[in-house]
């Protein structure tokens, strides 16, 4: 449990499911192995010590957590079946705000995924290694990825966004969102493959 003195810290993400409800137990509570055989989530274990319900673009926000603890994530959308991401950690504080890459791609895809091509620095001394997040494919095809802006990096660092085989090359906006058609119409982006 926290003490008043510790600080606590928000978990800021996104998943492909507008409306879905998430819940933040600690990994530590939780079974090491989260998906049965048959591919079900595997029911949480004790209370939830957070819970929030995600917005129109699938963002959702966890307060209260405290630093260095390891949480797993219990997702919950409205048209499909419940499923973990595990080993989630509160986020570091940073003056950079992350932009939403959404949009729809084919049904048949199952995961959209995004890594820096290089590591960078944020403001505030986030270091971020590879910067990899992903989004698995709403049955209607949408998805939501939060990627920092190009600009917030030091050195600046180049997206690679993976949609099935295809794959993107590009610089993510500094601003809140943009829409996965405008992002590939910018000067920007390119496709590797």
């Amino acid at each position: 449990m926290a003490s008043i003195t510790d600080v606590l810290l928000d978990l800021t993400r996104t998943v492909a499911f507008p409306g879905a409800s998430v819940a933040a137990y600690l990994a530590s509570d939780q079974p090491d192995i989260l998906t049965n055989l048959d591919g079900t989530a595997v029911p949480p274990v004790g209370s939830p010590v957070n819970t929030t319900i995600t917005s129109i673009l699938g963002e959702y926000s966890l307060t209260g957590l405290e630093d260095g603890v390891l949480y797993d994530l219990y997702v919950i959308p409205t048209d499909g079946l419940p499923f973990w991401i595990p080993d989630q950690v509160p986020d570091i504080t940073t003056t950079a705000v992350p932009c939403v890459l959404y949009g729809s791609v084919d049904p048949s895809v199952d995961m959209v995924w995004a890594f820096l091509e290089f590591s960078s620095v944020l403001p505030g001394g986030l270091h971020i290694i590879n910067g990899t997040t992903y989004s698995t494919v709403s049955p209607k095809g949408s998805f939501s990825l939060s990627l920092w802006a190009t600009s917030d990096l030091t050195p600046p660092s180049l997206y690679r966004v993976h949609v099935g085989s295809s794959i993107y090359r590009g610089v993510i906006p500094g601003q809140t969102s943009i829409n996965f058609t405008d992002w590939l119409a910018l000067d920007t982006t390119t496709q590797l493959s």
